[in-house]
Parts: structure tokens; C-alpha cells; sequence
């Protein structure tokens, strides 16, 4: 290892030994076992990876995907990127807590915005107990999913029955606004032509006492005048 290493291998050897008392440690030895996985961790945690935060945020909840798959299957992509272990109490109570917050950016962003309005513990609660909320969350973004849903379906119902009424009524008012108005119209020309001939016929001038125009059209108004007048003089 030391060979494979180089100068890095100074870097991880404080923890390991491979004489005892100035002697080899047999390779089949628990000691030697021990020393050997200890350096192994110590290298990794050395040269682990940095964290790969793009990966973990990339890991995005689908639509219709319960929030406890996805939890399942963004924990796996968050233990590989995020580098954070959790072997120990210590380490699963930072590796809970960096997965709560890491969930709560990735889950769809109506159940995000529910958690983050309604979810007063949401701070410091522990990972179990952030789940349940989650999940209540997801019911309650469906449910109303759902209405709205059934809502839209409704009014686009009224508004087609209501256009096909609307387009029935101009339709109907459409014929009988042609029929009523041409029959008014040759009924009133056919009146007015009768009453007009009629008068002329029937009733006579009361200047001169001829038929066939009215008093203000006489042509014999200026003899009649004429004669006013002479009489008048005598």
C-alpha cells in the first residue's frame, strides 16, 4: 500500500503499524486485520469525494410518485454524493438531518410549499416524524388536485350547454326577425298604397270641390282668390 501511495501514504499511516515488538505480524493475525482496515477507512475518509450536490439535486420527485419511493430511491442517490456516512448515533443524526433538508428541496414544490407553511416543527424534527407529515401533505395536495380537477370538468359543461343555448336563441331569433319584418314591410306598402289612392278617390278638395288632389296642391286656388277679392270690392 505504502508503495502504491507514495507521499501520500503519510497522509493516512499514523494508525498503522505492521511490527509488534519489534517483530512482523503474522498475516493471518487479527492485529494485522484490524491495523489494515483501520488505515483503509483512514484513506478513505482522506480521499473520499467531494460532494456531488448537482447529482443530489438533480434527483427530483416525479409526478404520482408516493413520497416514501421516492424516499427510497433519493436516499440511495444522497448516500453516494452527499459523502456523509452514517455509521455511528453521531454520524445517523447528521446524515438524517442533511437527508430531511435535502428531501425537502427535492419534493414536489406544492408539497414543499405545504411542509414549509403548515409544518411548525419542521426545523427540528426528526426524519420519521418529517416523513408522516410528508406524506399527510401529498393527500392533502391531491385531494385538492382532485377537486379542482372535477371543478374544471363542471364549468366546462355549464359553458358548453350555456353556448349551445346562446347559438339556439340567436338562431330562432334570426328567422323569426326575417319573417316579421318582411311580412310588416309588404303589409304596411300594400296599406299605404290603398289609404292614399282611396283618399284621392273618395274625398274631394274643400277649396274648389274637385276630386283627385288636396286643397294645398288646388290649382284653381288663384281664381278662387280672384273671385274673393272682387266680391269683396262690390
Amino acid at each position: 500500500m505504502q508503495c502504491k501511495m507514495g507521499v501520500d501514504w503519510t497522509r493516512v499511516n499514523q494508525h498503522f503499524q505492521p511490527l509488534d515488538e519489534g517483530e512482523p505480524i503474522p498475516a493471518d493475525s487479527s492485529v494485522l486485520s484490524e491495523r489494515v482496515t483501520t488505515s483503509v477507512e483512514q484513506v478513505q475518509e482522506v480521499f473520499k469525494s467531494p460532494p456531488n450536490y448537482s447529482k443530489i439535486q438533480a434527483a427530483k420527485q416525479k409526478d404520482g410518485e408516493d413520497v416514501y419511493e421516492f424516499r427510497e430511491r433519493f436516499e440511495a442517490v444522497f448516500r453516494k454524493y452527499s459523502g456523509l456516512k452514517d455509521s455511528t448515533p453521531d454520524e445517523q443524526i447528521v446524515f438524517n438531518q442533511q437527508l430531511k433538508q435535502a428531501l425537502l428541496n427535492v419534493f414536489r414544490p406544492e408539497i414543499k410549499y405545504w411542509l414549509e407553511k403548515n409544518y411548525f416543527a419542521l426545523p427540528t424534527a426528526r426524519l420519521p416524524e418529517f416523513m408522516t407529515h410528508a406524506r399527510h401533505a401529498e393527500k392533502i395536495v391531491q385531494n385538492k388536485k382532485k377537486n379542482r380537477e372535477q371543478s374544471d370538468s363542471v364549468a366546462a359543461f355549464v359553458n358548453a350547454v350555456s353556448e349551445a343555448m346562446q347559438a339556439s336563441t340567436r338562431g330562432r331569433g334570426r328567422g323569426r326577425g326575417r319573417g316579421r319584418g318582411a311580412s310588416r314591410g309588404r303589409g304596411r306598402g300594400r296599406g299605404r298604397g290603398k289609404n292614399i289612392t282611396g283618399s284621392r278617390e273618395q274625398d274631394k278638395c274643400y277649396g274648389c270641390g274637385e276630386k283627385g288632389h288636396w286643397a294645398r296642391d288646388c290649382p284653381n286656388e288663384e281664381e278662387r282668390n280672384k273671385k274673393v277679392r272682387n266680391d269683396l270690392r262690390m
